[in-house]
């Protein structure tokens, strides 16, 4: 299959869209884009990028890979990015934002399905078992590409497969071996001279086991720059500080006010409303002076995959339950250039593996009991020098829990929505969506919404049942009361209280579409 390849310098840099017909795919991308004869690529990944291969290795972004008369698509293991693909006026569209995808295919989203926050969260259940298609406005059905590699024929046919499942881990050195050799690799990816534009590598920081390991790993790459947000108590000191483990480590760390975004006028959070999972990423905006040309280091994943206490492993549940961190960045990382790279999530798909291994006589000395326990991220900070004490101390969140299923908003009180909303957005961000609020027909889904509100309180009363006795169960070899998949079916439409923040992915698409408008390949 040809690849006709055209950058648009008015793109974000890192946006890609290809139309395919008959054999031809036509792509336009932004001025960042790794863009080869038989490549496009917006992130990096653990090879060189001469031998172009992000489709058997790790990947972190997404791209598309022509072998042959086949047009590959390449998602990344673990879906902080996706890829969304559509047939449309004869031809299949793909591309790793759904606002450009939907401007390229003059389409939105469905103001009358309030279900999309739920069908991006249900991946939380598995990505072999996450909903694999969105609704639009035209009656259309995007296919959503998650942890997927597919395939594209000449004649338009896709065949969607799984990346395979990574080894089991053998024991702590083996998993150690991985880690480093796989943050050298794409490090080096990055900073590849073939690249249009290389990513110089910067590590987030904070005192928490999981961004602490991945400050050693990234250090051990060569990395020496480090960023970290300030937080402090009501005595105005300093919490969550990371300058023992940053000096042990030699990295030259960067401090910024944590809440320096709240006073923008741009709409930054419509971007993290766009992916249409939640805005529990909208602190990271703080960074976003410090994040263009980046490979970002972060600790995301680790309260699962290194947990002692995440009992509900699977090999295809990335990030595990409830770990949201991340996945609102795939539309901000495409304007302001950066890609993300989370060491937790190297070989993921060996997590009942890495919970044995957590759990073994071997790990025991690095072991402090209690929730807050994680040997194998401690293991490798102290080993690395990082004093007992100076890390991992006590449990700080590091993400701001906005419109989470434990919160429901009023149904029909749109002053009141954003009265609340001004203590999570920008007063821009508050003024514009309880506007589009008012554009929408609230009344006609008060029936929707109620009938939806008690699915998501029968769900999640279920699904506590079944993490408690599930607790128990997992030490006999059951894995739970409700089977997985019966789970995915039922939060697919429950997991995200369908109130007025139901319409947060259809403000969010809105405002994005305006940059991509006009701009489509072909």
């Amino acid at each position: 299959m040809q690849l006709a390849r055209t950058v648009d310098g008015g793109l974000p840099p890192l946006a890609w869209c290809v139309r395919v017909t008959a054999g031809r795919a036509d792509a336009v991308h932004g001025p960042a884009v790794v863009s080869r004869p038989d490549l496009l690529h917006d992130g990096a990944w653990a090879g060189p990028v001469a031998e172009g291969r992000p489709d058997q290795v790790l990947s972190c972004g997404s791209g598309v890979v022509r072998r042959g008369d086949v047009l590959r698509v390449v998602t990344p293991e673990v879906p902080f990015d996706r890829v969304h693909l559509v047939e449309a006026d004869g031809a299949l569209h793909l591309s790793n934002s759904l606002p450009f995808l939907l401007a390229a295919t003059d389409d939105a989203l469905d103001p009358e399905h309030l279900w999309y926050r739920s069908r991006m969260r249900a991946v939380e259940h598995g990505t072999r078992l996450a909903p694999t298609h969105i609704p639009t406005r035209r009656g259309r059905r995007v296919r959503v590409l998650l942890g997927d590699l597919a395939d594209i024929t000449d004649d338009g046919t896709v065949r969607v497969r799984h990346r395979p499942l990574a080894s089991p881990v053998r024991d702590f050195a083996d998993l150690r071996q991985r880690l480093s050799t796989t943050v050298a690799a794409v490090v080096a990816n990055a900073g590849d001279e073939d690249r249009p534009s290389p990513l110089r590598p910067l590590v987030t920081m904070s005192s928490g086991y999981d961004a602490t390991a991945a400050a050693v790993l990234a250090a051990e790459a060569g990395v020496s720059e480090a960023v970290t947000m300030l937080r402090r108590d009501e005595d105005g000191s300093l919490l969550d500080h990371p300058a023992t483990a940053a000096r042990v480590l030699g990295l030259d760390l960067v401090e910024v006010e944590r809440d320096r975004w709240r006073h923008r006028t741009d709409l930054p959070e419509a971007e993290l409303a766009a992916t249409a999972t939640s805005l529990m990423d909208v602190t990271t905006l703080t960074l976003e002076d410090h994040l263009p040309g980046r490979l970002l280091i972060v600790g995301y994943c680790g309260d699962n995959v290194w947990s002692t206490t995440n009992h509900r492993t699977a090999p295809d549940v990335v990030q595990g339950y409830g770990d949201l961190s991340g996945r609102g960045l795939a539309e901000h990382r495409l304007r302001v250039g950066y890609a993300v790279l989370a060491p937790a999530a190297i070989d993921h798909t060996a997590h009942p593996s890495m919970l044995r291994l957590a759990r073994s006589a071997e790990m025991a000395p690095w072991r402090v009991g209690g929730r807050y326990d994680r040997p194998v991220p401690r293991r490798i900070a102290e080993d690395a020098g990082v004093p007992r004490g100076e890390f991992a101390t006590r449990k700080l969140a590091g993400s701001g829990r906005v419109g989470s299923s434990r919160q429901a908003y009023p149904r029909a009180d749109v002053d009141r929505v954003g009265r609340d909303l001004e203590e999570v957005l920008t007063p821009a961000g508050v003024a514009s969506y309880t506007a589009h609020l008012r554009t929408v027909d609230v009344g006609s889904a008060q029936r929707a919404m109620r009938v939806g509100g008690a699915l998501w309180w029968a769900y999640h009363r279920l699904d506590a049942v079944d993490h408690r006795v599930g607790a128990r169960l997992e030490r006999l070899g059951v894995r739970g009361l409700v089977p997985r998949r019966a789970k995915a079916r039922m939060a697919r439409w429950a997991h995200v209280h369908p109130d007025l923040t139901a319409w947060w992915p259809h403000w969010g698409v809105e405002v994005l579409r305006g940059r991509y408008r006009g701009r489509a390949p072909g």
